[in-house]
């Protein structure tokens, strides 16, 4: 199937809905320097964090040593992926090319994907909202997209934005108390800090994730 689908096609409804002969599964788009292209392959060399969150949403398969096979769901298993890629190989990139990229998702929301739910999912961040990317996300909240990105990984330092904008959901990193307890002890490291969040006995903030500072709202943990 085509990755550049045309206006009328849905993504990943399997349906040739605009009657031009072709069946097309998803949207797949890259923005480089001002430039689209549908080629949605994760190139990022430092972690493919991309695939990595989508396979926290969708669920991955993976066969162990001795040939033995898991699948495992992820959380939103019937959803559909609409990659946008936004950033370099390294992981960093523009202000204006990440406000290119949810302006592209908020057209698709205004246009053929709306009457279905949509939501941006952004694991990046800086230490202040350009002003064009601010007005990015204004413009996808106003068609609707539900807009989701990290808090950081800036610890007592404060949120990042756009996680830290309050109409973004900001999104801090957790764990439940002692989770690392039977690993082998070179990994203690894991669990050394786990200490348990306001006065609770069962989870923790992992110390590297970003805190809410004054006049900026944590959302979620999790």
């Amino acid at each position: 199937a085509n990755l550049w689908t045309n206006p009328g096609e849905v993504a990943g409804n399997g349906v040739d809905d605009d009657g031009d002969g072709v069946v097309d599964d998803w949207y797949g788009v890259k923005i480089r320097n001002g430039v689209i292209t549908g080629d949605p392959m994760d190139d990022d060399t430092a972690d493919s964090h991309g695939t990595h969150v989508t396979s926290t949403i969708l669920g991955y398969k993976y066969i162990t040593r001795d040939n033995t096979r898991f699948q495992v769901n992820g959380v939103a298993p019937d959803a559909k992926i609409i990659p946008v890629k936004s950033l370099n190989q390294n992981g960093s990139g523009w202000s204006s090319v990440v406000a290119a990229g949810i302006t592209y998702v908020a057209d698709l929301k205004k246009g053929p994907l709306a009457n279905y739910p949509v939501v941006i999912n952004m694991s990046l961040g800086g230490p202040s909202l350009d002003g064009v990317e601010k007005a990015a996300i204004d413009y996808a909240i106003s068609q609707g997209v539900v807009v989701v990105a990290s808090a950081g990984n800036s610890g007592i330092k404060g949120m990042g934005y756009p996680g830290a904008y309050a109409p973004v959901i900001s999104v801090a990193a957790s764990g439940w108390t002692n989770e690392w307890l039977g690993y082998p002890s070179d990994r203690s490291w894991w669990y050394d800090f786990d200490v348990a969040e306001n006065g609770t006995t069962d989870a923790y903030i992992t110390t590297f994730s970003s805190r809410e500072k004054t006049n900026q709202q944590l959302d979620v943990a999790a």
